[in-house]
């Protein structure tokens, strides 16, 4: 068992001072136990903690293969489930309410939050730009196109049962 002062002073310090010095885009959570509770899974330290304290306002995905539920992690504050997520048992808590729609809703923002960041960033543009040239040079439908497969990657990467659940649902 770790304290509330321990898990602050010991372990949470070298994140906060980089959550607030960096402010960085995206973090990946944990899959471990902590007290008892996946960190992946833990609100506590992922919506409380992260987000609300430390004003975090990117996206925040799941170690590779992490053992936890898919809709828990969401419900957590997790926007991205790496490796393998679960679907169909995601879409049943759903439909059953356990996961809800503005949890869902809130992770998907935050994917493409990050995705527009990622197009419009002006490091990021100059780190792409011969791959823009290159798209330029293919004419402004291919980029339309490749935009538009980046965003329906994204969204699929979120919701991965896209092709069970109708947008609209969402």
């Amino acid at each position: 068992r770790v304290s509330e002062r321990a898990l602050r002073e010991i372990y949470l310090t070298a994140f906060e001072i980089c959550v607030k010095t960096a402010q960085p885009w995206s973090i990946m959570s944990s899959y471990n136990l902590i007290n008892g509770r996946r960190a992946s899974e833990n609100d506590e330290l992922l919506t409380g903690i992260l987000r609300n304290e430390w004003g975090f306002d990117g996206m925040v995905t799941t170690d590779w293969y992490t053992f936890g539920e898919q809709w828990r992690e969401i419900e957590a504050g997790n926007d991205m489930k790496m490796g393998a997520g679960m679907p169909e048992h995601t879409l049943k808590m759903l439909q059953e309410g356990k996961l809800s729609r503005e949890a869902l809703r809130t992770s998907v923002k935050r994917l493409l939050t990050l995705l527009l960041r990622l197009i419009t960033s002006p490091l990021q543009l100059a780190a792409r730009a011969p791959v823009l040239s290159f798209l330029n040079r293919l004419g402004g439908a291919a980029l339309g196109l490749c935009l538009g497969i980046l965003v329906m990657f994204a969204a699929a990467s979120v919701v991965q049962w896209t092709g069970l659940v109708d947008a609209a649902t969402l």
